[in-house]
């Protein structure tokens, strides 16, 4: 099997000492150029990618060229498929700890991350860094420098529309041509696509979400979200979990683009250690008769924005307290993922005059971090 270095002993050194490398150096001496397959077995392995990749329907884009860490993976997603529970892989020069994935192809037809670095040795934001770096190792075609990125995103607001949220949901309407206009001159991309889900509570029934598809059009998106109302709620917790499920199940996110979900809520998740325990009829999660509600799917819901490589940004609103554990406790997802890089929150408080400058920023870093794959967000 080829071994894969992912980084120098010096580098590594640094990183240990807590020297600060940012990421711009560590990208720098980390991409390695292509290098020719070094035995039959890994010519086999590309020959075998290569036709995978062309026949499979949502894979309209593949490597020209594959360096050795990408080697490395097909060896481990091979030798996965012909062991009940593989382990380890030899991908670097130092035995390092994986987690299995289930797929070699992502959604864009990109090699995906069939293992993550876990390494012991590491704190969580080293290893969230040298994950971050394989964010841009796979948007490269195996040169030292980033593979031009359709310049298309997805963009979803999901939206707490209780009866408190009023004032919000006209400031979303009211600014969302200076959002788009804004960051457009900051991000460059080409076509946006807006979509909005919109979640109350249980006690809704069939108006616990309001929600609309990506569209193109700002004016369409503008008129939905005037017509929401925001009303409802019941207790005090309301279905947030639910409202994940609906924008990573219920929407057609484009294969291709840069996704992003941006969060306003005022009000904590259901559910024992998701709030502060005031005002939730349904402490006991087993309680919550709808499933994909249930504060323990939040797990699998993270693992999907993983998955399709979504960010995510969330934006306490009134009372920032109330909501803080159910924010730790997605925060805390995110970083076992190994991608925390991909999560900000933003305590707005009351404060709506200086709200959307200030998640506009964020939208920009996220956006240019999924367009570009180094930058780094500020949380």
């Amino acid at each position: 099997m080829v071994e894969a270095q992912i980084m120098n002993p010096q580098l590594e050194q640094e990183i240990l000492a807590g020297s600060g490398v940012n990421f711009d150096e560590l990208m720098a001496r980390t991409l390695s150029p292509p290098t020719p397959a070094k035995n039959n077995r890994d010519s086999e392995l590309i020959e075998k990618h290569r036709k995978s990749t062309a026949e499979a329907p949502t894979s309209s884009k593949t490597p020209v060229s594959f360096n050795d860490f990408q080697i490395a993976e097909m060896n481990f997603h091979e030798s996965s498929q012909n062991s009940p529970s593989p382990s380890r892989s030899s991908y670097s020069t130092k035995t390092q700890s994986i987690s299995k994935g289930s797929s070699i192809l992502s959604d864009d037809g990109l090699p995906s991350y069939s293992f993550l670095l876990k390494d012991p040795k590491f704190s969580q934001p080293q290893n969230d860094l040298l994950n971050k770096t394989r964010d841009l190792l796979y948007m490269s075609d195996g040169t030292a420098g980033a593979k031009a990125a359709p310049t298309i995103i997805d963009l979803v607001f999901l939206v707490d529309c209780t009866g408190s949220m009023t004032t919000l949901i006209e400031t979303v309407r009211d600014e969302l041509g200076n959002i788009m206009k804004s960051i457009k001159e900051d991000v460059k991309y080409q076509t946006a696509r807006l979509a909005f889900v919109g979640y109350r509570d249980f006690c809704d029934g069939a108006e616990n979400y309001v929600t609309h598809d990506f569209t193109e059009h700002e004016a369409e998106m503008k008129t939905f979200i005037a017509s929401v109302e925001a009303k409802g709620g019941g207790d005090a917790a309301e279905d947030v979990v639910g409202g994940y499920h609906q924008a990573l199940y219920h929407l057609n996110w484009y294969k291709g683009s840069h996704k992003l979900i941006v969060h306003f809520f005022d009000a904590a998740a259901h559910g024992t250690g998701w709030n502060s325990g005031i005002g939730d009829d349904y402490a006991d999660a087993n309680k919550i008769v709808k499933v994909e509600s249930r504060p323990d799917k939040m797990k699998d819901y993270v693992a999907r924005m993983y998955e399709k490589t979504i960010y995510l940004i969330v934006v306490q609103l009134d009372r920032p307290a109330r909501t803080a554990q159910t924010v730790d406790n997605i925060q805390n997802l995110f970083n076992r993922q190994n991608m925390g890089h991909r999560f900000q929150k933003h305590e707005a408080g009351q404060d709506y005059k200086t709200l959307m400058p200030a998640i506009v920023a964020k939208m920009s870093n996220s956006l240019r971090s999924s367009l570009h794959g180094f930058q780094r967000l500020s949380t």
